[in-house]
């Protein structure tokens, strides 16, 4: 009985090796990122009344904003409430721990970012009427739409103190030549899904 060679037996382990490699990337990939084309959101808290109707929320985990093509990992970030900074982590947006968690019925989730290409660089870009979405850790997929963009000083926290009647996103970036303003977008809450 004649053995393949030595090389032959080399190259077919590599080969499937390489197939092997592919493959796991493939699955990784396609479990991770879902495309933001293909998403489709099933309403899921229509059927309750107003009186059981209880609070649908979830950990943030992604940041998606087409428009601009962003979709940046979450952070959850502690905030200093008294003096009222916080941590800028890079490539990532981060989540002020502290504000509320997204959710359907009340309260404001703060997340903010660098102005950096491929963070929040283009924020300024969005406009009343754009969509933004959070993923929570569960598969939950919450939608906003903006609102208004202000700008204000790079100092200015009364946005943190401010009362909102119902659920609002606030996205801040450090805007202008040195950073000296800092730019706000506010979105209201539309609906909570899953992606499919």
């Amino acid at each position: 009985m004649k053995h393949p060679s030595k090389r032959l037996v080399l190259w077919r382990l590599l080969l499937v090796y390489i197939f092997i490699a592919a493959a796991a990337t493939f699955l990784v990939l396609s479990r991770t990122k879902t495309s933001v084309d293909n998403i489709q959101l099933s309403e899921i808290s229509s059927t309750a009344t107003e009186e059981d109707k209880q609070i649908v929320t979830d950990q943030p985990r992604r940041l998606v904003i087409q428009k601009i093509d962003l979709d940046l990992d979450i952070v959850i970030e502690k905030i200093d409430t008294d003096l009222k900074t916080w941590v800028v982590h890079d490539g990532v947006a981060n989540f002020a721990d502290g504000t509320a968690m997204p959710n359907d019925q009340s309260g404001m989730s703060f997340i903010y970012g660098h102005a950096r290409k491929g963070m929040f660089a283009r924020l300024g870009e969005l406009a009343a009427g754009d969509s933004i979405l959070i993923y929570g850790e569960t598969g939950l997929v919450f939608k906003y739409v903006v609102n208004e963009t202000r700008i204000v000083a790079a100092d200015a926290t009364e946005f943190l103190d401010e009362t909102y009647d119902q659920p609002t996103l606030v996205l801040a970036t450090c805007h202008g030549w040195l950073s000296q303003k800092r730019l706000l977008v506010e979105a209201n809450f539309v609906e909570v899904g899953v992606a499919q």
